[in-house]
């Protein structure tokens, strides 16, 4: 696979918030997502998904991960900045490589926010400018949304972007646990 290089000039504004690429470079791109992985909250929810526990573990995710789903889907992670400083992340990222009956047949929308930045309409405004700027640029039609079944403000976001519940199924990004799985389809 090609490498992939973010552009510097791609941005996606909404009232509050700036929705940019992470660069391997940027130190505090880096802390954040050592903060936001490194939290208790995801550390619980998300352990076998992500092991982050360094700035260079951190670059390597963004340099690894997040820049290789980029150039095989042409969207995945993007960094969440609020008058420029980064306090989250939100992201459309499909998972094909595992089990095709684990995995989701359209992309999932995430968000993870700072602890200090939740409450307050960010992870709703993120996701929503995420997802009509995948539907008018990249041709995304459907989007579907999965949260651990017990995750009420997760759950709560995702019905706030309009997104409907479908079921619970296995899925492979929970270990082959149950996820609680959410559409946009009959939005559209």
């Amino acid at each position: 696979m090609a490498e992939w290089t973010p552009d510097p000039t791609f941005v996606i504004r909404t009232p509050r918030l700036t929705i940019t690429h992470f660069f391997s470079t940027s130190p505090s791109h880096c802390q954040l997502l050592l903060d936001i992985f490194s939290h208790a909250k995801y550390l619980a929810q998300f352990s076998s998904a992500f092991s982050c526990a360094t700035l260079e573990d951190t670059r390597a995710f963004i340099t690894g991960r997040v820049y290789q789903h980029q150039a095989k889907e042409g969207y995945g992670h993007f960094l969440v900045s609020n008058e420029s400083k980064p306090i989250g992340i939100v992201s459309l990222v499909r998972s094909r490589d595992c089990d095709p009956r684990l995995w989701l047949p359209a992309p999932d929308i995430g968000f993870a926010l700072l602890e200090e930045e939740t409450g307050k309409g960010y992870a709703t405004e993120a996701a929503n400018a995420l997802i009509e700027y995948a539907r008018e640029r990249w041709g995304v039609a459907e989007v579907l949304g999965v949260t651990h079944p017990e995750n009420v403000k997760s759950r709560r976001t995702m019905e706030r972007i309009k997104m409907v519940f479908l079921e619970e199924r296995e899925l492979e990004m929970f270990g082959g646990q149950v996820g609680a799985v959410y559409s946009t389809e009959t939005n559209n």
